[in-house]
């Protein structure tokens, strides 16, 4: 009997021990992955909160060191989104931040030979430029080949210009640079021999960009928004490169899949210099597979270079077949363009239409051709074209009969379009037209069914009219 109580209490005690290791060791499960999972892990979290783990335990205490995702945005430290401080207050929050980014990029360039794969700055915080360049020199030192800035204020932001070690970072892959209201002005020369993504936002662009775009050879997708061109020369200093040869100015982007050309325009650049600059650009985008176009950037060119199917302004894009382009509902001189743009688009598969709110330009179309006439060649160059989307569409003269014009020419398959109107009658009404157009196979009605976001409900209506 007391040999059997022995065993049994023996057993439990065996099994109370398996099962408290078993909690032991699935207590922390994380620790046991190895570095590159927890790096993946750590990605999604600020970098500041990553540095906290370092009192976790010794498993913990230097693994930020070498991370290769950084991620410093102000928020994560001020927590200042929609709360109003004092001046002190928001001093102290700014340098909070300042010394945080800058012990971190000190202690890991000390400690840490591991290349940075993402650098990620965000800040509304005002710095010197400086600052900003420290911690763009420190990534570029750590081989970064990815560097996303975004930055809304800067000291003496007419003084600033970005690092010189940037101008020709050879291990850069992305460059992403957003500015808000800074007067900031991109590099005039470089070179980036791997870059393949290149996203600037709220820049000025000397007159040699699109030239100096050469000087990027694997470069895939191009988006330009919301930027300026500075027309005035642009003089090579000896510490920077020198321009391009006339041989190689007259080259394209060979490797370019996607662009977005997003132009900002004031009354200093509604000019024809800065038109013909465009339509420059443009040609050097010709290899493109989905090219997108702003407003503004359209009518520049339309209003720099008029009749232009009377010209070999534009060039022809061979692999495009995604075109998007942003249209004013008041404006009739698109449709030149839009003819340009198609008639030399010999692969074209899908359009589309965006209008545009509150849309305007000092000049309306003149041109010596009427509309029809521009469009009625187009459908011997766009075989396979078979598909339009039109958005933001509520129904005005022009943009009914804009739909039309291309219905009229072209052997569409389907037509997508999205009607900005919640009017049970104004819907009807716009049905009711877009149904009588010819050669049209299918028609995709889309529309919400209330203005207010949390109660909308996105309708679909297919037609198949033939």
């Amino acid at each position: 009997m007391e040999a059997n109580t022995l065993d049994l209490v023996d057993r439990n005690q065996k099994t109370h021990k398996s099962e408290k290791a078993g909690e032991n060791q699935n207590s922390d499960r994380i620790s046991c992955l190895p570095d590159s999972i927890i790096y993946h892990i750590l990605n999604f979290v600020p970098t500041i909160y990553v540095v906290q783990t370092s009192i976790l335990s010794k498993r913990w205490k230097n693994i930020w060191i070498s991370l290769p995702y950084i991620d410093f945005d102000d928020e994560s430290v001020t927590d200042a989104t929609g709360i109003e401080h004092s001046d002190d207050e928001t001093l102290a929050l700014r340098n909070k931040f300042r010394n945080s980014v800058n012990n971190f990029m000190l202690r890991r360039a000390s400690s840490s030979t591991m290349s940075i794969i993402k650098f990620q700055l965000s800040t509304y915080c005002q710095f010197h430029g400086s600052h900003i360049n420290e911690w763009i020199s420190a990534a570029i030192r750590a081989g970064v080949l990815e560097l996303d800035i975004c930055i809304g204020n800067i000291e003496n932001d007419l003084d600033y210009r970005l690092p010189s070690c940037l101008f020709n970072c050879k291990s850069l892959v992305t460059l992403k640079l957003c500015v808000d209201d800074v007067s900031f002005r991109f590099l005039d020369f470089f070179c980036f021999p791997n870059l393949k993504d290149m996203h600037l936002t709220h820049v000025i662009l000397a007159k040699n960009f699109h030239h100096q775009l050469l000087n990027c050879p694997n470069l895939e997708k191009l988006h330009l928004d919301e930027f300026f061109i500075d027309m005035d020369p642009v003089l090579p200093s000896s510490n920077t490169f020198q321009d391009l040869t006339a041989e190689r100015r007259s080259r394209i982007l060979s490797n370019l899949d996607d662009a977005f050309i997003g132009m900002k325009c004031n009354h200093q650049s509604v000019g024809r210099e800065v038109g013909r600059w465009l339509g420059t650009f443009i040609r050097k985008l010709s290899n493109v597979k989905t090219l997108r176009l702003s407003y503004a950037s359209i009518k520049l060119l339309q209003y720099s270079q008029p009749c232009l199917l009377n010209h070999d302004h534009m060039p022809t894009f061979c692999n495009l077949k995604h075109l998007d382009l942003e249209v004013g509902g008041k404006d009739g001189d698109v449709v030149e363009i839009l003819a340009c743009l198609l008639q030399r688009s010999l692969d074209l598969q899908s359009l589309h239409l965006r209008y545009v709110f509150g849309s305007s330009w000092p000049r309306n179309w003149h041109g010596t051709l009427k509309p029809e006439e521009y469009l009625s060649n187009c459908d011997q160059h766009i075989r396979k074209l078979k598909k339009i989307t039109v958005g933001n569409f509520w129904g005005t003269e022009k943009q009914i009969e804009l739909v039309r014009l291309l219905l009229g020419n072209l052997r569409l398959e389907e037509i997508t379009v999205q009607l900005h109107t919640t009017s049970y009658e104004s819907l009807i009404l716009l049905r009711q037209k877009l149904l009588q157009f010819p050669r049209l196979a299918k028609l995709v009605l889309l529309y919400e069914t209330s203005e207010d976001e949390e109660d909308e409900e996105v309708i679909e209506e297919i037609f198949n009219v033939t």
